[in-house]
């Protein structure tokens, strides 16, 4: 009898542990990345700790600054609150980026959380350049 309790005990830890793996592995695939290629050598996404792989150039659209260097990195936040870009700030961003792609850098573009505003200048430059 005690050893059906130890072996239906160690069942029940190894299910347990087996659910518990289960639902890592899950976690884990559900994860998004922090940037998204949307052209060739052109990513898109939030602040990151280490930008995408071969990235030559980043356009910093959030209030802090970036912890990794780069060979070009054109720091421009648009903060909550503060006064909003106008059309000729979207052209220089527009312009910085077309200048990195024609030089064939990897350009990295983002703002804290990758959506709004780096969104904004992303779609701006894809506008620019296929007209």
């Amino acid at each position: 009898m005690k050893k059906r309790w130890h072996f239906l005990l160690a069942l029940i830890l190894l299910a347990g542990l087996g659910a518990w793996l289960w639902l890592l592995w899950l976690e884990q695939s559900y994860r998004e990345e922090p940037y998204s290629l949307v052209e060739d050598r052109l990513y898109l996404g939030a602040s990151v700790t280490e930008p995408p792989p071969g990235t030559k150039a980043v356009l910093n659209l959030c209030g802090r600054e970036d912890p990794y260097a780069v060979d070009n990195l054109l720091w421009q936040p648009i903060l909550e609150g503060g006064k909003d870009p106008d059309l000729a700030w979207l052209g220089r961003m527009v312009e910085f980026i077309d200048t990195q792609q024609r030089a064939g850098h990897t350009t990295f573009v983002h703002c804290m959380a990758g959506m709004n505003r780096s969104g904004m200048v992303v779609t701006a430059y894809l506008m620019f350049k296929h007209n």
